[in-house]
């Protein structure tokens, strides 16, 4: 059962249903039942956290159960037997991180479950053939997004992404800014 609530830690860019609440939505799932839940959570395109309660004695005692975070999943961070035989029909599977400066697109693509790593840096026009090229071949199940994109690379993803949804996976988007990736040295 769903306990409605925040879904998102983005607060400035959050849905108005979602500024009503305080607290984040959650939902209780039995162990047994784990894998059916999230495998259904996770083609809708979310990004899933798992909670476990890692204090045993409580259960003895009184005390309030002690709980924390153990696993973070998205489609393309879950590997279970079903999901990866599943996933496998699919061409592609990578995570696309993608990044734009004046002059050149970046693309990192990672498939972590043939451990294959492609990258690329290239120039495009305007219609973004190169890019509609490279996301055809690569099929990504999910986007990291770096930093301001341009409108011409907006669409191209988001042409992609209608465009393969049919398949009953949501193909997950996130953005983030490069200060927030920034390698300390």
């Amino acid at each position: 059962m769903f306990i409605p609530g925040k879904k998102s830690i983005d607060f400035e860019n959050a849905p108005a249903e979602e500024r009503n609440y305080d607290k984040f939505g959650y939902c209780t799932i039995p162990d047994n039942r784990l894998h059916v839940h999230l495998k259904r959570l996770l083609h809708r395109g979310l990004k899933v956290g798992i909670v476990d309660q890692i204090d045993p004695l409580s259960l003895k005692s009184s005390k309030l159960f002690k709980r924390q975070f153990s696993h973070v999943y998205t489609l393309s961070t879950y590997i279970e037997d079903t999901i990866a035989d599943e996933l496998n029909k699919r061409s592609g599977n990578f995570i696309v991180s993608l990044k734009e400066t004046e002059s050149k697109i970046t693309i990192v693509a990672v498939n972590i479950y043939s451990g294959e790593v492609i990258y690329d840096e290239f120039e495009d026009d305007f219609t973004r053939n190169q890019l509609d090229t490279r996301l055809d071949h690569l099929d990504p199940i999910e986007f990291l997004l770096i930093g301001e994109l341009s409108k011409d690379t907006e669409r191209s993803i988001s042409n992609f992404t209608k465009l393969n949804t049919s398949s009953g996976c949501v193909i997950r988007s996130e953005k983030r800014e490069p200060k927030l990736l920034a390698f300390v040295n």
